[in-house]
């Protein structure tokens, strides 16, 4: 069993990504204004779980800095084999190093062709100083023609495929 919590309070993008409704969510529960079980989208199977930002809050940093979040935490760690935490950009705000004690890593995440080095080396250190565990790294938006200036093509083709039915309405996405 997976949930994904969508902790970017100032730009959240997973209700988008699975089509869902974002007006309750994190935000909510951790000011006290609603419920884990009340905000959840679960699929109909149980396996994955979506915990949407919720509205945006004026103090998305002290929410996740907050007691309520740690309770949260610990919540879902006994409800779910995985957690998935979906956090803010590391270099512009610091909410999510608020969660290092309470995490056991972090993936940095790097947009090809547009992350720096500079920007990748910054971002190390900041975990570093926060003792944050560093799982690894994710390169993304890299396509087949990104390489082609090396003198080679490279192609490769990958579909992966879900559904599921989400209040009683299938909802599929392909990447």
């Amino acid at each position: 069993k997976v949930l994904l919590i969508d902790a970017d309070m100032r730009k959240p993008v997973q209700h988008r990504n699975f089509k869902l409704k974002n007006n309750v969510g994190l935000s909510t529960i951790l000011s006290g204004e609603s419920t884990f079980d009340k905000c959840v989208h679960e699929t109909k199977n149980g396996n994955f779980a979506v915990l949407t930002s919720g509205v945006l809050p004026p103090n998305p940093s002290e929410l996740l800095a907050s007691e309520k979040m740690r309770e949260l935490l610990e919540y879902v760690q006994h409800k779910y084999d995985y957690v998935i935490i979906d956090g803010t950009p590391l270099l512009p705000v610091t909410d999510v190093m608020s969660l290092a004690d309470e995490v056991a890593g972090v993936l940095l995440i790097a947009r090809y062709g547009r992350t720096t080095y500079q920007e990748i080396e910054e971002s190390m250190k900041k975990l570093e100083i926060g003792d944050c565990n560093l799982l690894g790294f994710v390169l993304n938006d890299i396509s087949a023609k990104n390489g082609s200036h090396y003198g080679y093509k490279y192609s490769y083709k990958y579909k992966y495929d879900y559904s599921y039915k989400y209040g009683g309405k299938d909802a599929s996405a392909e990447s």
